[in-house]
């Protein structure tokens, strides 16, 4: 009895204490840019239908090579190359489903720990056809100056189809 609770007490201050070690991303919604930000909302979309056409043709793919195996199983060559089993038919009805797209464009886009996915990466890097298509506020002006760490956590500011956000 007391080793439950001695642990019940313990996970009870892991939980308290967690959320002051945790970092957030942000933006700094107090240091807005000077001239309005460009819309870069075509490119994104650009980006993530680029993203979810891979993702689909790997699917396919993948759906066609287990396709060809398991129609060829009659053929003694096909067989030997293929090895079709139950197992197989199982990944098959896997990858049919809509849950073998949503990983596999979370492969393609998601991938990474918050903030750093590959789609952030894409957003803080990309080099946008519009001039001013993100804002970060220097270090200076930052309501962050005292506190220097924090700076490293904010995300640019980026406008999407006329909404702003941050691109963590």
């Amino acid at each position: 009895m007391k080793l439950k609770l001695i642990t019940v007490i313990f996970l009870f201050v892991i939980l308290l204490v967690r959320p002051i070690l945790v970092v957030a991303f942000e933006t700094d919604q107090y240091n807005l840019p000077t001239i309005p930000l460009a819309d870069i909302g075509d490119e994104v979309s650009e980006y993530t239908e680029r993203n979810i056409r891979e993702a689909v043709e790997k699917v396919n793919k993948k759906i066609h090579e287990f396709e060809r195996c398991s129609k060829s199983l009659k053929l003694e060559e096909a067989r030997r190359k293929c090895d079709f089993s139950r197992k197989d038919s199982e990944k098959l009805a896997y990858l049919r489903s809509d849950d073998a797209i949503a990983k596999a464009v979370f492969n393609e886009m998601g991938e990474g720990i918050i903030p750093f996915t590959k789609a952030s990466w894409w957003l803080e890097r990309h080099k946008f056809r519009a001039a001013n298509s993100r804002y970060k506020t220097n270090f200076k002006d930052s309501i962050y100056i005292t506190a220097p760490f924090n700076y490293l956590t904010i995300s640019s500011n980026i406008r999407v189809y006329g909404k702003e956000f941050g691109s963590d």
